[in-house]
């Protein structure tokens, strides 16, 4: 499949951060702010570069142990869980054939194979910049001779945030793996400074619109995969976006993006069925208020110094006049290699923490200079500095500026240590709300069972979108 895109467009396909954003939707911000104001975006007529290798399982074995390790390297939390949904291995080969008619061998086996796909695909940066990215697919197949598989569905899962690079999708797999057996083709986006293009080009993970156009054009480029492969979609098949943690932050941004865009053929390339929003830090600036109201102490205080160097790495424009150091303590700025280790991406976030919490950075007022917090500790919007970092952190809240029409699912924890349960509960009330003060029906809430801290719930979220065919309906679990 080729997406031909008309030349008349010279503005990213899914940004609103420049319109409907910063025109009043977030109810802060008087400016535009985005990385893309007055470039002209190259238009991609071919968004498939090339397969770079891929991995054939001949049998469902094979694709339960490649997804354990995925977990397993995923430090989860809890254990239990993960073993109940790897003891659907011994469930596979009913559970399979369910959906799939994959036939059997002569020994009672699964035909079914299944295969994993690298590639490189063709997008634009931050500043609107051709770039080549890496993305992951995977896929059920009937044969190593053969890809005649008519595949069901699409799910996009957007990975966790600041894993390890090591652990990136093209180079460890991930446990979305395990969604290919509801047929669906798994797309794995890699975002610019992660996977394939780690250490060649900085990370703009905060970015929202950057981020979902970057996935929405691997899931394009993984359409046209489909036919070089020749393999075939179903004539009924649509996308099940999905992510946990900054996973959940893409996912949400990617919904807005196709709800949002005026290309109708990207919309339907995609037909998003639904979303899978699980513990997101969407309002990166209310989190921050919500940490100085409560002193200033968190337990994942990296997080800090990460956003803005990612804001101020990809808004330098705005920012003339200042440097990196120009956000910081003194205290901070001697200790830099605590910056350098938290961007690095070589490092856990139990690593990271330990480092912060040695050498003493566990609260924001010890990390940001001070002249951006107000007598009483709260952030100061008057300060110069301080202004435009929260115009960027506002903008690019990718729940602001629409309204859902296809189902989305918020979950969170009253627990969650890193992502305020108030900020994200504001988000479900900011869009549950529809025109007219009528409720909106396609934005459901589920909070975890749980009182359970960050990393558990978001593990918790992704077993949630693996047990189910539409997870944010939480319809057809595997049995």
């Amino acid at each position: 499949m080729m997406l031909r895109v008309s030349e008349k467009i010279k503005v990213p396909l899914f940004s609103i951060a420049a319109s409907l954003l910063l025109a009043g939707a977030c109810g802060k911000t008087d400016e535009p702010v985005s990385p893309y104001v007055d470039k002209d975006i190259p238009v991609i007529t071919g968004y498939l570069n090339e397969i770079t290798d891929s991995v054939h399982f001949s049998s469902s074995d094979g694709l339960f142990e490649y997804a354990a390790r995925a977990i397993e390297n995923m430090d989860v939390f809890f254990p239990k869980e993960i073993m109940d949904l790897m003891y659907l291995q011994n469930k596979t080969e009913l559970g399979l054939r369910n959906y799939i008619d994959v036939g059997v061998n002569p020994d009672g086996t699964s035909k079914l194979h299944f295969e994993l796909c690298n590639f490189t695909y063709r997008t634009v940066d931050v500043h609107g910049n051709p770039i080549m990215l890496s993305g992951s697919v995977a896929f059920p197949n009937n044969s190593d001779e053969e890809r005649s598989y008519e595949l069901n569905d699409i799910t996009l899962y957007s990975s966790h945030y600041l894993l390890p690079h090591t652990l990136s999708p093209t180079e460890n797999g991930s446990p979305a793996m395990l969604r290919v057996m509801f047929n669906n083709m798994v797309v794995m986006p890699e975002l610019q400074g992660n996977g394939g293009s780690y250490g060649q080009v900085e990370t703009a993970d905060i970015v929202a619109d950057v981020a979902a156009r970057q996935s929405i054009d691997c899931e394009l480029a993984a359409l046209e995969l489909v036919g070089k492969l020749g393999l075939k979609m179903g004539r009924d098949y649509g996308t099940y976006n999905m992510g946990a943690s900054k996973g959940a932050f893409t996912a949400m941004a990617v919904q807005r993006a196709l709800e949002t865009t005026e290309v109708p053929d990207i919309r339907k390339a995609v037909n998003l069925k639904s979303s899978y929003c699980g513990c997101g830090p969407y309002d990166l600036s209310g989190a921050l208020e919500y940490y100085c109201r409560m002193g200033g102490e968190m337990n994942f205080p990296w997080f800090v110094p990460v956003a803005v160097k990612n804001v101020f790495d990809s808004y330098r424009e705005l920012f003339v006049g200042y440097g990196l150091p120009d956000f910081f303590t003194d205290r901070f700025n001697d200790a830099y290699t605590l910056l350098e280790a938290a961007v690095s991406q070589e490092f856990s976030w139990e690593e990271l923490n330990s480092l912060f919490f040695e050498y003493g950075f566990t609260n924001i007022k010890s990390i940001l200079n001070g002249r951006m917090f107000d007598a009483s500790g709260m952030p100061d919007r008057k300060d110069s500095l301080y202004s435009l970092f929260d115009k960027c952190l506002q903008a690019n809240n990718p729940a602001c500026g629409w309204k859902p029409g296809v189902p989305v699912l918020i979950a969170a924890s009253p627990g969650d240590d890193f992502v305020p349960y108030g900020t994200t509960r504001k988000t479900y009330e900011q869009l549950a709300v529809g025109d007219m003060g009528i409720p909106n029906e396609n934005v459901i809430w589920k909070e975890m069972a749980d009182n359970v801290g960050h990393i558990a719930a978001a593990e918790l979220c992704l077993i949630d979108m693996l047990m189910y065919r539409n997870p944010a309906l939480q319809l057809e679990p595997f049995q």
